[in-house]
């Protein structure tokens, strides 16, 4: 009788180990999954954390150069420096054949100069002609010191409020149209330069005929 207890016993013991060994897998792979979901929820948050940051300091980057609220944006009938008389005479606005705009950095003292000396003075003895050149504001008060000075003696420095950068051309090009239509409205010609480039005088002239 004893053996015959024992000869069942064995396939019950066999059967609960069997089901216990299922369990055990099952539980396994439940946990394994927990595990991968929560890794995945906390690198999910991780990369919008470090998205966030990153979108966050591109914003504080471009704040100041180009605001995103239109109320915030330079005004750009203002203007820090102007030659008030450039298309004046006789306290009236003249006709001129050719005006030109020259957009150059804060900084670039040695370009205007090489301007002044060279094409600008040619086209000015042979044509009825201004040339003033465009800046936009700096942040270094002793380079604007030497901007104030350098429109005082030459007066023909336009200097518009927002600060000088590549992202604020536009409205450099803006301030541009605004000022000449309101300070030289009787130009024929209005031509946009670059500092960092030559006219030829002789050439344009012939094109211009």
């Amino acid at each position: 009788t004893d053996w015959t207890m024992q000869t069942h016993r064995v396939p019950y013991l066999k059967m609960c180990l069997v089901i216990a060994s299922v369990l055990m897998f099952l539980w396994v792979i439940i946990a394994e999954r927990k595990n991968r979901d929560c890794s995945k929820n906390l690198s999910d948050v991780e990369v919008d954390s470090v998205n966030h940051n990153k979108k966050k300091r591109r914003q504080e980057k471009i704040k100041g150069i180009t605001p995103p609220d239109s109320d915030e944006r330079p005004n750009i009938k203002d203007y820090i420096l102007y030659p008030p008389s450039l298309c004046m005479q006789k306290n009236s606005s003249t006709k001129l054949d050719y005006l030109f705009v020259i957009f150059s950095a804060p900084k670039n003292f040695d370009r205007r100069n090489a301007i002044r000396e060279t094409w600008a003075s040619e086209i000015k003895e042979v044509s009825n002609s201004r040339t003033a050149f465009l800046l936009a504001r700096t942040e270094n008060d002793k380079v604007q010191h030497a901007i104030e000075s350098e429109a005082y003696l030459h007066a023909d420095i336009i200097q518009g409020t927002h600060i000088d950068h590549y992202r604020n051309l536009t409205l450099k090009a803006k301030m541009m149209m605004r000022w000449v239509l309101k300070h030289c409205p009787k130009v024929t010609f209005l031509i946009k330069c670059d500092d960092d480039t030559f006219v030829n005088v002789e050439n344009l002239l012939k094109v211009m005929k």
